[in-house]
């Protein structure tokens, strides 16, 4: 498989694993939509970590645009997002139950 199409194939993967979120991380940015929680509270822990034990190794950024920390909070609102969703199923489904 040519790697233009393992990419697109892989792309689909995701589209398939993410439904409803908004995966276009430039659209994020561009409407200004707030990082979640969880993503801006464990970007924090990694970089004070990486300072603190590695000497800045990957010397994490944020608040800037294409800045290495931003890109890796839009990656987990991702995650983040469709894990809150999957839990909002199960809590709706469970009361439908009762």
């Amino acid at each position: 498989m040519e790697l233009e199409q393992y990419m697109e194939y892989k792309k689909q993967e995701i589209i398939k694993k993410y439904p409803n979120i908004n995966l276009d991380i430039n659209n994020r940015w561009e409407n200004g939509i707030p990082h979640h929680k969880r993503s801006t509270e464990l970007f924090d822990q990694i970089a004070t970590l990486d300072f603190v034990l590695q000497d800045d190794h990957l010397c994490w950024k944020s608040g800037g645009d294409g800045d290495n920390g931003e890109s890796l909070m839009y990656l987990l609102d991702i995650i983040f997002e469709n894990e809150d969703q999957l839990e909002e199923m199960i809590g709706l489904k469970q009361k439908c139950q009762e």
